[in-house]
């Protein structure tokens, strides 16, 4: 009864508690080179992964990284961003090689805005609609008795497409009142969400109280301007920001259990034009008792950006029935009784393209965790972004089962342009170290199959036990996943790895689910020219039969002059330090006259462009060489680029 009744008040329109306020200060930080332990120079070509951001060894909470990583990623034209508990690295998308890397609390990145030392629970995105890189993380102060004195919700945007440079980093404050059995109490901001669309930002949370469940769901709106263009949060200047605030029904009675609500609302990563922001959330306990539930709740804000946005429930939709874990009984691993630490059964992240919303989460089945994952699709795009109207309907729903006594759980779901999914999640068993593992789907694959198997991003190779005291080894909270801006179909992922049994690590990656056709996708690493620049090739377009697309150089000797090899297999010839990664035996080779100043080092670019012929599913394979007196045998090599035609 109590369920039911929480349901239908939830189906209510209710703006909740509004909240307004702006930045407590705008600052703008500079991304300068730096070192952290991770990254390599290793291709990050399909199917391979390279180290990200790990922590130092033997500590639970070590001086430059928590425990947790938490570890999110972007991807944008040139650069993977990762956040990691407290920690921001950057890194080279073509190379895997580490660019840079700043603690994200005290003397670091949002250090400007006066962040303390410890910034948690970080995320990130690449918003494909400006352009721009977006973090966000939070701090909480608590008083000798435990009780929250501050809390804080950072953000920081970058100033363009590319990560290494100028940041505009804010402080906004979230220490919010809540209703609890004790009267109305302070809340502090935890395990958020990050979503965006074209005209905003959004931060979701649940309003914590120590020593009792969480008591409300935040809602936070940044406008990306101030109503004028130029102006506002992604440019630097004064922003602002609205919140609304769900809070949570208390006990029926004093001292009976807090029922069940819908909680960790994960705001859902727009692509296109949505018609209102969307939200996701699946019901729990919070208690860590397990529950047993069969809907995903889909909620709108109206009028976001106007004086009175109002958070109502769009759709409640019947999924699959599933069982949260239960707090405390975790994953297994080998050779040792200290199981990996799982949560209840929370959504991790949402993803809304072209009228579908996607989500995941872990749940309890058969005596193990496993990685559930939904589409929720609205097939004729009838469904009114207004309170109330039930039009969703589940259109892919299964779980990513690793055989008897395998744990599958933290699954990040992504979606690229053609709707294909692909699923990055930690595994382990008694007889599997943990590691990260994707799986994925084409969309005209069978309805709620993962036919790409459960494969590999990075192995695990040690058991994690850094606190044997305790009840379960904290892993996670959450694994990231990302589309490539370049074509807007080559999947992501990060997750983590142990490096040995007291030291977390984390590993990035391309996920690579035998759908490239319809995508450029970038393999093996080139031979440096002047002034040890690296020639970049890449793919611009859609390579769709009939399609107009174009391969470009980037990074060559300015006026210099050399060629395209194009060549339907790829290769890998030693040639005086780097390697030809084309067949030349098949090869077709296209003039270039590199543009850009002449002698200077990777100011040379060119393009070739072309209409994409009627073969689909054909391959071919590109690398140019730049005569360079600068470089080995006198020629600068490009990576390898692969087109394959959709």
């Amino acid at each position: 009864m109590i369920l039911a009744a929480l349901v239908t008040s939830l189906l209510t329109p209710d703006a909740g508690e509004v909240h307004r306020g702006v930045v407590e200060k705008a600052a703008v930080t500079a991304i300068l080179p730096g070192s952290f332990s991770g990254g390599a120079a290793i291709a990050a070509g399909p199917g391979t992964s390279f180290p990200g951001l790990a922590g130092p060894p033997g500590s639970v909470f070590p001086a430059a990284g928590m425990f947790p990583p938490d570890p999110t990623l972007a991807v944008g034209p040139d650069h993977v961003v990762e956040t990691v508990n407290s920690t921001l690295g950057i890194f080279d998308k073509v190379t895997g090689a580490l660019v840079s890397s700043v603690p994200l609390g005290f003397g670091g990145f949002f250090g400007p805005v006066g962040a303390a030392s410890m910034v948690f629970d970080p995320r990130c995105l690449y918003d494909q609609y400006e352009g721009r890189f977006v973090v966000i993380g939070l701090s909480v102060t608590l008083s000798p008795a435990g009780t929250p004195t501050a809390s804080t919700i950072y953000i920081g945007i970058s100033d363009d497409d590319s990560a290494p440079g100028l940041w505009y980093v804010y402080a906004t404050p979230s220490l919010i009142p809540v209703t609890t059995p004790a009267g109305f109490t302070p809340g502090f901001a935890d395990f958020p969400g990050l979503g965006v669309d074209a005209s905003a930002v959004y931060v979701t949370a649940w309003l914590d109280v120590p020593g009792i469940p969480p008591r409300a769901n935040l809602y936070r709106i940044f406008p990306k301007t101030a109503g004028t263009p130029g102006t506002g949060l992604y440019f630097g200047m004064s922003a602002s920001f609205t919140d609304l605030i769900e809070p949570f029904p208390l006990p029926p009675a004093p001292g009976a259990p807090f029922p069940p609500v819908f909680t960790a609302v994960k705001p859902a990563h727009h692509f296109g034009a949505n018609p209102l922001p969307y939200f996701l959330s699946a019901m729990s306990t919070l208690t860590g008792v397990a529950g047993t539930f069969s809907t995903i709740r889909v909620q709108v804000i109206l009028d976001p950006l106007g004086p009175s946005p109002t958070l109502c429930t769009n759709d409640i939709v019947a999924v699959p029935p599933y069982t949260t874990p239960t707090f405390g009984i975790g994953a297994t691993q080998p050779g040792t009784g200290e199981d990996l630490r799982v949560i209840l059964g929370e959504l991790l992240n949402a993803v809304w393209r072209g009228g579908s919303l996607f989500t995941a989460h872990g749940i309890a089945s058969g005596g193990k965790t496993v990685a559930r994952w939904y589409h929720l699709a609205d097939p004729v795009f009838s469904c009114l972004p207004i309170c109330g109207v039930s039009c969703f309907i589940v259109a892919g729903a299964g779980e990513i089962d690793g055989g008897p006594g395998v744990h599958t759980f933290f699954p990040a779901i992504m979606a690229n342009a053609s709707l294909d999914v692909t699923v990055v999640f930690a595994m382990s068993s008694p007889a599997t170290f943990p590691g990260v593992y994707f799986a994925g789907r084409a969309a005209a694959d069978p309805p709620g199959v993962m036919t790409f198997p459960i494969t590999p991003l990075a192995t695990g190779t040690a058991s994690y036990f850094p606190a044997p005291a305790a009840p379960w080894q904290v892993w996670g909270d959450y694994f990231g996943s990302a589309v490539d801006p370049d074509d807007d179909a080559t999947f992501w992922g990060v997750g983590e790895v142990a490096l040995d049994s007291t030291t977390w690590g984390t590993s990035i990656g391309i996920l690579d689910i035998g759908l490239a056709c319809g995508t450029f996708t970038p393999y093996g690493i080139g031979l440096a020219g002047s002034g040890g620049v690296i020639p970049a090739l890449e793919g611009t377009g859609i390579p769709l039969a009939g399609s107009a697309v174009s391969v470009d150089l980037t990074g060559g000797l300015g006026g210099a002059t050399g060629v395209l090899a194009v060549s339907l297999a790829s290769a890998s010839i030693p040639l005086v330090g780097g390697t030809i990664l084309v067949d030349l035996a098949s090869a077709f080779f296209f003039p270039l006259a590199l543009a850009g100043p002449g002698g200077v080092p990777g100011a040379g670019t060119a393009s070739l462009g072309f209409v994409v012929p009627p073969l689909a599913g054909l391959e071919a394979f590109f690398q140019a060489g730049v005569l360079d007196a600068g470089a080995a045998a006198g020629i600068a090599l490009s990576n390898g680029l692969e087109m394959c035609i959709g």
